[in-house]
């Protein structure tokens, strides 16, 4: 995974571990959106090139799923997703 469960909890800056499954939950899930997002298979998330956005993409998803748990606007999430991963993004034709 490109983003571990301590890298997320730095950056929601959450220091108990009352919230790890919460925040792992959160986690598996902004990996997921944002791998279909990027529309990159596994390899290709897993590129080194292609980590600095990817990584930055998990964090902010990881956020605003932690942050929106009892509602959050997957629109709005998914189009701020998209202009984060433009540079990765495979085209579909």
């Amino acid at each position: 995974m490109s983003v571990t469960l301590d890298e997320a909890k730095i950056y929601l800056r959450v220091d108990g571990e009352a919230d790890d499954e919460t925040i792992a939950s959160c986690l598996e899930k902004a990996h997921v959106l944002c791998q279909a997002v990027s529309r990159l298979d596994d390899e290709g998330f897993a590129r080194e090139e292609n980590s600095a956005a990817i990584k930055i993409a998990v964090l902010y998803a990881v956020g605003y799923l932690y942050q929106n748990r009892e509602g959050a606007n997957h629109q709005e999430l998914v189009k701020t997703l998209r202009a984060l991963l433009m540079d990765v993004r495979q085209e579909v034709f």
